[in-house]
């Protein structure tokens, strides 16, 4: 922070330094031009007498800037590393009342700038102060162990390391140990187990063999097999009821048996007339009753009503 304040003050007289220098050097070159007008309007003098009076004033004017410079030189030390000038615009003298104003706030920057040079060198004052009242903060003090009590050290770790394992691997094994195992659960109460096989059949040389079975034999054969069902309990209570008859299915529009079923809905019907009335419901030709939910059928319209409204 100081160092920027130092380095801010500085910049600030470096820019009063040079804007003086610039109105300097502006006024030299006014009092060149007003010089050279009068020499021109000049004409009680001759031409030789007016050239050499040039020639000196030129001469004093040169020296007085080069001891003007030689003065800047010996007094004023530029930056090390300097930024490139921008070509500065030649701008016309100021009033004085002008460099009055410009003087007037250049000092109270420069008041402020020193203010606050203070204000900050008295904040660090008092930080360092609050800084050296602080008790000290005790460091853990630290014992270095030894060769040989390092060595210790690492024999105690590597025997823990090595119960750790094995523990770890019991427990890997015995867990690999449970997966492979089965739970076998038997079946609780009765149940019918079925064993499928395949039996080898001789080839008979691309003959096909037909035997005849005659009636009585297949029918000793059916006894034989509806006998061995009465030894399973559940089956022989099933074998003792009488199989339900089929029910026939009827046609909704006649109330006849159905041959027939539509292909399209899949409803049965008994005759063409039945057909029909079943193609009229779909074209929407018959009359439906949403309170009896049936189709009424084709039931005259309306007078004044014309067909198919």
């Amino acid at each position: 922070m100081r160092a920027l304040l130092n380095q801010e003050v500085d910049m600030e007289e470096l820019f009063e330094y040079n804007e003086d220098d610039e109105e300097d050097q502006e006024f030299s070159d006014k009092m060149e031009e007003e010089d050279k007008v009068d020499s021109d309007f000049d004409l009680d003098s001759s031409e030789g007498e007016q050239e050499h009076i040039e020639e000196g004033k030129a001469m004093d004017k040169q020296i007085a800037l080069d001891e003007k410079r030689a003065r800047r030189a010996a007094t004023f030390q530029p930056p090390t590393v300097s930024k490139p000038k921008k070509p500065v615009e030649r701008q016309k003298r100021s009033r004085p009342e002008d460099t009055i104003e410009e003087r007037a706030v250049r000092y109270s920057s420069r008041k402020n700038t020193v203010l606050n040079r203070i204000l900050v060198q008295d904040q660090l004052r008092e930080h360092e102060k609050r800084r050296a009242s602080q008790p000290k903060r005790d460091r853990p003090v630290v014992n270095k162990m030894t060769q040989e009590e390092l060595l210790a050290e690492a024999v105690i770790t590597e025997e823990k390391n090595k119960s750790s394992l094995l523990e770890w691997q019991q427990k890997e094994a015995e867990r690999k140990a449970n997966a492979k195992k089965i739970d076998k659960k038997g079946v609780i109460g009765p149940f019918i187990r079925y064993h499928s096989f395949t039996d080898r059949l001789d080839d008979a040389m691309g003959r096909n063999l037909v035997t005849f079975v005659e009636q009585n034999d297949l029918d000793e054969e059916e006894e034989d097999n509806l006998e061995q069902l009465g030894m399973i309990h559940h089956v022989s209570a099933w074998f003792e009821k009488l199989p339900k008859p089929n029910k026939p299915i009827m046609c909704p529009i006649t109330g006849e048996l159905a041959k027939y079923r539509d292909p399209s809905t899949g409803v049965p019907f008994a005759d063409i007339k039945s057909y029909e009335a079943i193609k009229a419901c779909l074209n929407h030709r018959m009359q439906w009753s949403p309170s009896s939910h049936l189709y009424l059928g084709n039931l005259p319209n309306a007078r004044g009503v014309p067909d198919g409204w």
